[in-house]
């Protein structure tokens, strides 16, 4: 399923450097259902069905944010880039303080038209945990989060 992922990171000569995983990012470890055999930008388990013609539905392990930090070695984390396609609030949100803590940065793509208040959600969560947040709209239903650590 991460194909082009794949031939992207050995073409640029990191493979030694990047480890590429089969998996979603959400709320809590489980499994989710993705779309695929349609445009990247269409994908997400967010919508009430197919959200193309001859989308085909794949079941990929999901993970949390704290795994992936964990992952990672703990923290800091320098730069945390997500355009998960409507899973941003869950994700977030699924995150324990400690994981927050080790972020230092995070840029998100928000999508309310996928995921209600997405945006507040997003928001919300992150100056909680103590970050100083630039929303920068595309349009009335999503945008971009610019978010720093305060401290």
């Amino acid at each position: 399923t991460n194909g082009v992922l794949r031939r992207n990171v050995e073409a640029n000569g990191l493979a030694g450097r990047v480890v590429v995983h089969d998996e979603a990012v959400g709320r809590a470890a489980g499994a989710l259902e993705l779309w695929t055999n349609v445009h990247s930008m269409v994908v997400t388990a967010y919508g009430d069905g197919p959200p193309r013609e001859g989308a085909v539905a794949l079941s990929v392990p999901l993970i949390d944010l704290n795994e992936v930090v964990r992952r990672a070695g703990g923290g800091p984390v320098s730069l945390l880039k997500m355009d998960t396609e409507g899973a941003e609030a869950d994700t977030l949100e699924g995150a324990t303080p400690e994981t927050l803590a080790a972020i230092r940065q995070v840029v998100l793509e928000y999508h309310d038209s996928l995921c209600p208040d997405a945006l507040g959600r997003c928001r919300g969560v992150l100056e909680r945990a103590g970050f100083r947040c630039l929303v920068r709209p595309t349009n009335e239903r999503q945008g971009l989060i610019y978010a720093r650590r305060v401290s």
